[in-house]
């Protein structure tokens, strides 16, 4: 009967012995960023990353990065015409998520994304590159490495996030 007790209290401690998502080093984020982060600048660079980027964008938005690694957005989201500040839209499960941090880079997903694709955050931070942070952490920047036209010309994507004061 002790034997049983055991295998008992054994199966308990290893039940209990999983990772907790809030604590893993997949999902940890920089308390300091968290805040709200408005789109200042997006564009397009002729010539790849390495050219001057764009200063400013049309497509104005805020990503709002919680302490508890979730996110929320009131942008468009990658559904077409599907906006995340209309609250009456089925799809709102694109409009939220995680995000996480490395040393020095930053990036959010929603959780039907990542569900879709069948990975986790701290992967897709691998897979799709993060946006980096200034010093004081008050902006952040990203550029993906591109090429556009039968030419295959080299282009950059550029996004500049700034936070927001309040």
């Amino acid at each position: 009967m002790k034997f049983v007790k055991y295998i008992f209290l054994s199966l308990f401690v290893i039940s209990c012995d999983g990772d907790d998502p809030a604590s893993s080093s997949s999902t940890t984020c920089d308390a300091d960023l968290a805040g709200n982060w408005i789109l200042s600048a997006s564009g397009n660079i002729d010539g790849g990353c390495e050219g001057d980027p764009p200063t400013s964008t049309s497509n104005a938005h805020t990503i709002t990065l919680n302490d508890d690694c979730t996110f929320s957005t009131n942008a468009y989201s990658i559904i077409p015409d599907f906006n995340c500040a209309d609250s009456t839209n089925s799809n709102s499960g694109y409009c939220s998520g995680s995000w996480i941090s490395s040393s020095n880079e930053v990036i959010w997903a929603p959780d039907s994304t990542l569900e879709m694709m069948n990975m986790d955050i701290s992967i897709y931070l691998n897979v799709i590159g993060g946006f980096t942070w200034n010093q004081d952490k008050t902006k952040l920047t990203q550029c993906l490495e591109g090429t556009q036209g039968i030419e295959e010309n080299p282009i950059g994507s550029y996004n500049e996030y700034t936070k927001s004061e309040e």
